[in-house]
């Protein structure tokens, strides 16, 4: 049994319904006051003048497209979204060697630094790239307590204060 029906059984509704009965009222003859006083005068005036109503419509229209085609009001289907971070992600098969994923991450690393570079001389006053970070890591095996192999290798790169830290590369068993 839900709360409404129980507060119904005992009566308890009547007075909170009266009032919302009474409110519906009033909105209701506000609304057929307006249709019945200016609306209808507004609506009866136009139909008087139904060529000058017809060329303001159309003046009105044709302004709507001349501000749209300007471009000063712009419009755009799938605004572009701002973000201050890119992600490049590379995935290699299993098995593959240290050696070819490092060159892949180094290739991944030095094309993000040449656009670094090239953002960086375009806002000269504010660079957008301040930090590069290459990661790589992996793992292998899925069972409970099966064995595990992870290497990683990363670089930091802060441009803004000139130094870089990286961190070598290291082999774990677990």
């Amino acid at each position: 049994m839900t709360v409404v029906y129980a507060l119904d059984r005992l009566g308890l509704t009547d007075d909170p319904a009266k009032r919302l009965i009474a409110a519906q009222s009033r909105f209701s003859a506000s609304v057929e006051a307006l249709i019945d006083g200016p609306f209808r005068r507004i609506v009866q005036r136009a139909t008087q003048a139904r060529y000058t109503t017809l060329a303001m419509a159309f003046a009105f229209f044709l302004s709507g497209v001349a501000v749209f085609g300007s471009g000063r009001l712009p419009f755009s289907f799938f605004p572009p979204l701002a973000a201050d971070q890119v992600i490049a992600q590379l995935t290699m098969p299993l098995g593959t060697s240290s050696e070819i994923t490092e060159q892949a991450v180094r290739h991944l690393e030095r094309t993000g630094e040449a656009i670094r570079d090239e953002l960086n001389e375009q806002y000269g006053a504010a660079p957008p790239v301040t930090h590069i970070l290459a990661s790589v890591g992996g793992s292998q095996g899925g069972g409970l307590g099966a064995p595990r192999q992870q290497w990683w290798w990363c670089e930091w790169w802060s441009y803004g204060r000139g130094h870089a830290a990286a961190h070598p590369k290291s082999i774990e068993n677990h």
